[in-house]
């Protein structure tokens, strides 16, 4: 899946990605996007898939005392579709 940030804050390929406080994935790739715009394309586990909505929010978080970047799927609704591949 691709999220658009303005500002990635240091975050790089191989951060994880966290769903409801389970680890679901990884960042794949970190590409410019427009003018000022950054787009994170995340790779996530088929079998998470069908939990994460179209209409959830994306944050980047930080990982404990070490402070390692990660990103935050969290929200959406049951009324949008589940995530799929792109």
């Amino acid at each position: 899946i691709v999220s658009v940030f303005a500002d990635v804050n240091g975050l790089q390929s191989g951060n994880n990605v966290w769903f409801s406080g389970v680890k679901v994935g990884t960042v794949k790739d970190i590409q410019f996007y427009g003018q000022s715009k950054v787009a994170v394309t995340v790779r996530v586990d088929v079998k998470a898939q069908e939990y994460i909505r179209k209409d959830a929010k994306v944050k980047i978080s930080t990982d404990g005392f070490i402070g390692n970047k990660i990103l935050v799927i969290f929200g959406g609704s049951e009324k949008s579709e589940a995530i799929r591949e792109g």
